[in-house]
């Protein structure tokens, strides 16, 4: 398991971040791409484009990404004057996510902010009631995620002797649209240390809801509107942590792995490629997964449960967390796929 932040330095940055954010809603004729295309002027203001928000503006005006990014790289004024052409041509109200002087985001304006402060909050409160003890073990926030990974010490189950799993959840957010909000089962493995989500025990809430009205950034709703959001959520997430602490998900992720043993890889290298291909996994990555497959053949032998195994070793010698957490789910979705037609082919 990839450890992240502290517990403190998780709560300071988002707490810092709730502060320094806000979002304005607006018409696209009132933006302007600056000429080196890498500012956005807003009326007041201009604000450093992100990756993401680059990625975003592309997709909104349908240009393809890999064009729109050799214009900017290339001939940024070019990419300018296409972009602010489009913007007085094709007119549409769009949200922009600013955090200080950065514009991070470029969405719809039906765009449902769930926001980090709000998830860590409504979490720390439910973990109590679940009913059996919660650590969480693992957290971070980066430009594009936060992370919570929180282990149930009590509820443990074992595929053969002495190898033991610990059951827990993964909370995965995204307040500038990289995904929607997801609550997933999440295994420890002790003998190894490894981590995996299996994403199709869980809850996820796309960031979708009502239209937001142009705005300056100021809060437009009633407070017994966002009170009643604010109090669906909440549910959500409670009754989704609750569940996530049954042991029956547990019971449910050993039978499957008991399955994923069953299922032989005929050739191991073969099916990296395929995976690399499936996951967009790079070369060194696959080399890698496949030493590791390699080495823990004797322990969990050349089967879809051997390659799960490999992908979350992996995952613990990335440093990106956010592409660790990744592996993690790929993993996952390795031993719970076993129809996939590419992973057992020979």
């Amino acid at each position: 398991m990839k450890q992240g932040m502290s517990i403190p330095e998780l709560y300071e940055t988002v707490t810092e971040q709730a502060r320094e954010k806000r979002d304005i809603v607006t018409d696209t004729t009132n933006l302007n791409l600056s000429l080196d295309a890498t500012e956005l002027q807003i009326s007041e203001g201009r604000y450093s484009l992100t990756p993401s928000a680059h990625s975003q503006i592309a997709t909104a005006l349908d240009i393809p990404g890999r064009f729109y990014n050799r214009l900017r790289n290339d001939d940024a004024d070019v990419l300018s004057h296409i972009v602010n052409e489009m913007f007085q041509r094709h007119s549409k109200k769009r949200m922009v996510r600013l955090l200080r002087n950065t514009a991070r985001a470029f969405l719809s304006d039906r765009y449902r902010r769930i926001d980090n402060i709000d998830i860590l909050s409504i979490v720390v409160q439910a973990l109590p009631l679940i009913g059996t003890d919660a650590e969480i073990v693992s957290c971070n926030v980066s430009d594009d995620f936060f992370y919570l990974k929180v282990l149930f010490p009590k509820i443990e189950a074992e595929l053969k002797v002495g190898d033991v799993f610990q059951a827990g959840m993964s909370i995965r957010n995204s307040e500038i649209g990289k995904a929607s909000f997801s609550i997933s089962s999440y295994l420890l493995r002790r003998v190894c240390s490894n981590g995996m989500n299996v994403e199709d025990v869980g809850f996820s809430q796309k960031h979708l809801g009502r239209k937001t009205e142009e705005t300056d950034g100021r809060n437009i709703w009633s407070d017994e509107t966002k009170k009643s959001d604010d109090e669906t959520l909440k549910l959500m997430i409670r009754d989704s942590v609750k569940a996530a602490a049954d042991d029956a998900v547990l019971k449910d992720s050993i039978l499957k792995m008991g399955k994923a043993e069953d299922a032989k890889l005929i050739r191991p290298d073969k099916t990296i490629k395929e995976l690399q291909q499936k996951h967009q996994i790079t070369d060194a990555e696959g080399s890698l997964i496949l030493d590791n497959l390699m080495h823990y053949a004797s322990r969990d032998g050349l089967s879809a449960f051997g390659l799960s195994n490999a992908i979350t070793e992996t995952s613990k010698h990335i440093e990106n967390y956010d592409r660790a957490s990744e592996f993690e789910r790929i993993g996952g979705k390795v031993m719970t796929d076993l129809d996939a037609s590419w992973l057992l082919k020979g």
